[in-house]
């Protein structure tokens, strides 16, 4: 009977000591490969940090206590990180997940904020549960007062497909040659390209949210320049088509 030597197995901090030493050599390889390219994630978290007063000046306080679309809008302070962080790292599908939930959680927030705009958050709460299928996905994106749905849901169906086990997911790994990836993480170009653009359109989105949700945000980001060229950079076309036209 086969049996394992258990002595051979590695503790805790050994597999944490491991883990640590192959996330720092990715990191190195991706800073080598991709420049100044990483401070994509960068620039949006110093735009939420330059919106983030705005919105709370925007509010209330009874109405920022209450606000779905605040309580998501704050937790891109540790979110925007960790996608730096997996990216470079390798985890590419891993963000690419974490990207289709921040999509979807300041959909429905927003959602939730606009169609029940006197409601305390407990019984927004309670909204999500007693119709928590309608309560994503392409289906709420159709009743949000915003333009450019087509391009929003066409963004989550893409998102999607790496979030379950579906045919672009096992398709990029099996005829893309991407099999290493799935064992162990390692920097891949395209995939590294892929999370940077998906990055950019998800915020492009929780951008337009927040000028939706908090108009008086636009006076404040039209006059810092810094923002604009981070959006002109990182082709937010949905936020800069917004401030031309002045409208949802």
């Amino acid at each position: 009977m086969y049996s394992i030597d258990r002595s051979q197995i590695l503790n805790e901090d050994a597999m944490i000591e491991l883990l640590l030493k192959m996330q720092e050599e990715i990191r190195d390889e991706t800073r080598n490969k991709v420049g100044d390219r990483i401070t994509s994630w960068n620039e949006h978290y110093n735009n939420w940090i330059d919106l983030l007063g705005p919105v709370i000046m925007d509010s209330t306080k009874r109405n920022s206590e209450n606000s779905m679309v605040i309580l998501r809008f704050i937790q891109l302070n540790r979110k925007i990180p960790w996608l730096l962080k997996n990216t470079i790292e390798g985890d590419y599908h891993q963000v690419i997940r974490e990207l289709r939930f921040i999509l979807e959680s300041m959909i429905q927030a927003y959602y939730l904020d606009m169609e029940y705009q006197e409601s305390d958050i407990e019984r927004k709460l309670e909204i999500v549960k007693k119709s928590e299928k309608d309560s994503y996905g392409s289906r709420l994106i159709n009743k949000l007062s915003i333009n450019h749905k087509e391009e929003i849901k066409e963004l989550y169906s893409t998102l999607s497909k790496y979030t379950h086990s579906s045919y672009k997911e096992l398709e990029s790994i099996l005829r893309g040659g991407k099999v290493g990836l799935s064992v162990a993480s390692y920097f891949d170009e395209e995939l590294f390209n892929q999370c940077e653009v998906l990055t950019h359109r998800v915020m492009d989105v929780v951008y337009v949210i927040i000028l939706n949700r908090f108009p008086q945000t636009k006076n404040t980001l039209e006059e810092n320049q810094l923002l604009l060229k981070s959006l002109e950079d990182s082709q937010c076309k949905i936020t800069l088509d917004y401030l031309r036209l002045g409208n949802k």
